[in-house]
């Protein structure tokens, strides 16, 4: 099988690699070749060291095409004569709101258009919890409501921020792709992806909850997400036409048991629970990815 992976010089791109250069005919792109040395930001914003039996490999076995994907006619290139287009690349920094903007959605789009004129069949790209609006990122100190739990990726949107809602427009762009032309499309809305260093780690590090955490604390371990995605390739002619697929850990970053939690900071929300969250459950579903394509997140940090 022939894939696209854009944005393989980044964070999730480069473990990807690692870990599926062996199963897949893999073309690479980026704006920028891999550097071994860079620390991906994430490892400085956790403060924790990465440890070598989870560092990529460098690997010279798949071509690696250097470009920017809001050129159309590098994405009309890189898109001829493949199975699947996996786009990871992304633009995170939300306070450039023009070309956080402009990144995400022009460079999505491009690569849906080029994809479509050369046949691609699956296009299956990152998204982000943030899609929604509810998460990370937001201007303003307005209070959530949330109105259930868990969160799916049916809830309603409330966007303040342009990270957010280029995702959201990647989604959006994904449907209509599919709807144009039958292409299989799916985009994926990681959940804070930790490395696997962190999660060694974090039971030595956890305190008490002392306030409700708005963004809920939720987080998946990078080598779910890889291979979460791993198995989305592999599922690309049985997967839903389309779809967007929550990929989160099965608990929080907290220590008490999630309903003792509501209970405690927001008891006006219990009523609002619509199936059993036991013990340390998660406040985010991931049942769609689990249907469509058999993810299963197994890395967390504590026992449920």
């Amino acid at each position: 099988m022939k894939v696209l992976l854009a944005g393989a010089a980044g964070y999730v791109g480069r473990y990807f690699t690692w870990k599926a250069e062996d199963r897949y005919d893999l073309r690479l792109s980026d704006v920028a070749p891999p550097n071994p040395d860079r620390l991906p930001w994430v490892y400085g914003a956790l403060d924790v060291q990465r440890t070598p039996e989870f560092t990529p490999k460098p690997s010279a076995r798949h071509d690696f095409s250097v470009g920017d994907l809001c050129d159309y006619d590098y994405c009309l290139k890189i898109t001829k004569d493949v199975d699947v287009v996996l786009n990871l690349s992304g633009h995170v920094r939300h306070e450039e709101p023009v070309d956080c903007f402009r990144v995400n959605a022009v460079s999505t789009f491009n690569l849906l258009e080029a994809a479509v004129q050369n046949g691609v069949k699956t296009f299956l790209t990152a998204s982000s919890i943030n899609a929604s609006g509810w998460f990370y990122c937001r201007y303003t100190n307005r209070k959530r409501d949330w109105p259930y739990f868990p969160v799916d990726e049916k809830y309603p949107t409330d966007h303040e921020d342009p990270y957010s809602l280029a995702k959201y427009c990647n989604e959006l762009n994904c449907l209509a792709w599919t709807n144009r032309t039958g292409a299989t499309t799916g985009a994926f809305r990681f959940s804070g992806v930790f490395p696997p260093e962190w999660t060694n780690i974090f039971a030595s590090r956890v305190k008490p909850t002392e306030v409700w955490p708005e963004e809920l604390h939720s987080y998946v371990d990078l080598r779910d997400v890889v291979d979460g995605l791993i198995k989305a390739v592999d599922a690309k002619d049985r997967l839903p036409k389309f779809g967007v697929y929550q990929m989160a850990a099965p608990d929080t970053q907290m220590p008490e048991p999630t309903m003792e939690l509501l209970e405690r900071f927001h008891p006006e929300w219990v009523s609002r629970v619509r199936e059993p969250l036991p013990g340390r459950t998660s406040l985010l579903s991931h049942k769609a990815a689990r249907d469509a394509f058999g993810f299963n997140p197994v890395h967390h940090w504590k026992e449920i």
